[in-house]
């Protein structure tokens, strides 16, 4: 009975995955995930082959390129995945949200639906393993680079940051850039310092719905919003196939232009 479930289960997030689009840098045998002809994987392998001698002690190099192409890849998809499947399954709409009390009015009334629930936990772990992909995009460029960076400081904007001053006029480095300053900051880390440092976005949406439950237009907005996190998220994730082609592209040109102690 259980596997059955299961069975159906992932066959279901199978056919949104095909219906939606979704994808892992892992895919191999899916075509629009290459990068230059060659699968993710194969990509980051050619573009940091020439440090590997140098650099890839303990097999860190290996490891990091592991986590970004197949462990935070896949869980980004399964988890865009289930936020898809649970919409589908049905969300609260905060301008229908009412309850027929003892004298017949009709008054505000948010009673979380099981579709709800799971797909705000759904949209709360896209962000987090958002956020661990580019910090491993962060870690791989401070080590390919040999940044002088504290180990406990090696974050995605910190690195971007120090690169400024060692490479600032690379395309692919403006490419990460963009993607800092225009999503990162300006989206993905803004929802995830939130949900992480202040409150669950479920929590979030259930005290915005008590304290503005009167105003239409603000309720409306609201739903807007929450009904909106499948798409912005599934533009994140297509984001990742081009912040690793920009990264393994910039990770080569240190082959033309070599780090030295100056630029460091």
């Amino acid at each position: 009975m259980i596997m059955e479930f299961l069975e159906a289960y992932q066959r279901k997030l199978g056919e949104i995955y095909e219906h939606e689009k979704l994808f892992c840098l892992s895919d191999y045998n899916d075509k629009s995930v290459e990068i230059d002809g060659m699968n993710p994987l194969h990509f980051l392998s050619t573009k940091t082959g020439h440090l590997r001698q140098k650099l890839n002690k303990n097999n860190i190099i290996d490891i990091l390129t592991d986590e970004i192409i197949v462990s935070t890849s896949r869980n980004i998809k399964f988890a865009l995945g289930n936020v898809y499947l649970f919409k589908e399954f049905g969300l609260n709409d905060f301008s229908r949200e009412k309850i027929e009390d003892v004298t017949g009015e009709y008054i505000p009334n948010y009673a979380e639906k099981f579709g709800e629930m799971r797909y705000m936990l759904y949209v709360s772990i896209c962000f987090e393993k958002l956020y661990n992909f580019w910090d491993r995009i962060g870690d791989l460029l401070h080590l390919c680079f040999e940044l002088d960076i504290p180990e406990n400081k090696v974050y995605f904007p910190v690195v971007i940051d120090k690169l400024s001053k060692v490479t600032s006029q690379s395309n692919n480095f403006h490419i990460l850039k963009n993607i800092l300053y225009m999503d990162y900051k300006g989206y993905l880390n803004s929802h995830r310092k939130k949900i992480v440092h202040y409150h669950q976005l479920d929590t979030y949406y259930r005290y915005e719905w008590r304290r503005h439950m009167q105003d239409q237009k603000y309720m409306d907005k609201l739903q807007q919003e929450k009904e909106s996190f499948p798409e912005d998220l599934k533009r994140q994730m297509h984001l990742t196939k081009e912040g690793v082609k920009a990264a393994g592209n910039l990770i080569e040109e240190i082959k033309i232009a070599p780090i030295t102690e100056a630029t460091k």
